[in-house]
């Protein structure tokens, strides 16, 4: 995969999950090393350095069970609903 990602999207894993959902026609929400420097910076005055970075890769995995957990009980249910009543799927009222 990372051979995949190096080589047709110049490293951008970003770009590669995006365009993998888009093709698997799949929803995704990521947290990626920019979002990272920015939240660390603007909330915390701290720069995300490429060893800060190292360490904090390996805790990434959890973000999916952390937001179906923490969020709140309905956030997949709430943007289906949303989705489908934008789609014409739904009417006002229903969700």
């Amino acid at each position: 995969m990372r051979k995949l990602i190096d080589e047709y999207y110049d490293g951008n894993a970003t770009g590669a999950l995006l365009d993998l959902a888009e093709v698997g026609e799949v929803a995704v929400n990521y947290l990626d090393r920019d979002w990272f420097i920015s939240y660390l910076d603007e909330f915390h005055g701290v720069q995300l350095t490429d060893e800060g970075w190292v360490a904090l890769v390996p805790h990434l995995e959890g973000y999916d069970a952390h937001i179906c957990a923490n969020v709140f009980p309905n956030v997949q249910n709430e943007f289906a609903a949303e989705a489908a009543l934008n789609a014409g799927l739904l009417e006002g009222d229903e969700g």
